[in-house]
C-alpha cells in the first residue's frame, strides 16, 4: 500500500525468504521514503491511514536484513609445464608440449616459474619452437631473456635467484684449463670437486673456464687461487688446444 505525504510517497517493503519447499517466510517490514513513479494512468494509490505513532510523529522503520546465499565460483588452478631438472639445479622446459593458447601458456609460465622457486631451482630454459613464435612475447614479459637462436628456434633464459646470474653466454667456444701445482717436497696440489653432478667428490687438479679477455696464464693463476686459496703459483708451461 502507498500514500501521499508532504510531496513524498511511502511505500511498505516486505523482506521475504524462499525455502526449499516453495513457501515463503516474511522476515520484517519496514518503510521506505522512495518516490513511487508510474506512467501508468489508471495506476491510483490507494488510500489508507498513516502509521502514526503519537500525535505527528511517523513510526519509525525497522531493519531489514536481506539474506542472501554464499556463492563462490570454483578456482582453478593452472596446469605446471612439462619440464625436467638439469645437472645444475635448474630446469629445462618441453617445448613439444607448450599449450597452443597464449592465455593458457602465460598462466602455466607464471605457476610454473612460482612453483620452481619455492623449491629453490635457479635457471630455466625455455626452447620456442618457430611455429610457436607468438609466445616469445609472453615469456619476455614474463621476465625471460634471449639466450641464442638457431634455424627452426629461439632460446630463452630465465634466472630465478635474486643474485648474479651463472647461466652460461650463447655457444660460441670455451676454453677451460688445468693446473698442476707442486711445491718442493714434490707435494701435488689437489682439490676436491663440489659440484651437482655425479662427479661432485672426486679428486682433481684446479680447473676452470677461461674469462673473456682473459690470458691463459691469468686464469690458471685465478682458478687456483680461486679453489684452494694458494696464490704464489708460477707457470712453466702450458698446452693449448681448440678444435
Amino acid at each position: 500500500m502507498a500514500t501521499a505525504v508532504g510531496g513524498s510517497q511511502w511505500s511498505l517493503i516486505a523482506a521475504i525468504s524462499r525455502k526449499k519447499n516453495n513457501s515463503t517466510q516474511l522476515l520484517s517490514t519496514g518503510f521506505s521514503q522512495t518516490p513511487i513513479l508510474s506512467r501508468n494512468p489508471r495506476f491510483k494509490l490507494c488510500s489508507s491511514p498513516l502509521p502514526f505513532h503519537g500525535a505527528g510523529h511517523i513510526r519509525k522503520k525497522t531493519d531489514i536484513h536481506v539474506v542472501t546465499p554464499d556463492i563462490s565460483s570454483p578456482s582453478i588452478t593452472p596446469e605446471l609445464l612439462d619440464a625436467w631438472n638439469d645437472d645444475y639445479n635448474g630446469v629445462v622446459i618441453n617445448p613439444e608440449s607448450l599449450p597452443i593458447s597464449a592465455n593458457a601458456f602465460a598462466s602455466s609460465l607464471r605457476a610454473s616459474l612460482s612453483n620452481w622457486k619455492l623449491k629453490g631451482k635457479k635457471g630455466v630454459w625455455l626452447k620456442i619452437l618457430q611455429e610457436q613464435a607468438d609466445l616469445v612475447p609472453i615469456a619476455i614479459q614474463e621476465g625471460f631473456d634471449y639466450h641464442h637462436a638457431e634455424s627452426g628456434y629461439v632460446m630463452l633464459t630465465y634466472w630465478i635467484p635474486d643474485d648474479l646470474c651463472m647461466l652460461p653466454g650463447s655457444p660460441s667456444h670455451q676454453i677451460g684449463i688445468g693446473a698442476f701445482v707442486f711445491n718442493y717436497k714434490k707435494e701435488v696440489l689437489v682439490v676436491k670437486e663440489k659440484c651437482p653432478c655425479s662427479c661432485s667428490g672426486v679428486w682433481k687438479f684446479p680447473t676452470g673456464y677461461i674469462n673473456k679477455s682473459e690470458d691463459i696464464f691469468s686464469g690458471a693463476v685465478r682458478e687456483v687461487k680461486e679453489e684452494t686459496g694458494v696464490s704464489n703459483v708460477y707457470l712453466l708451461a702450458y698446452h693449448n688446444h681448440h678444435q
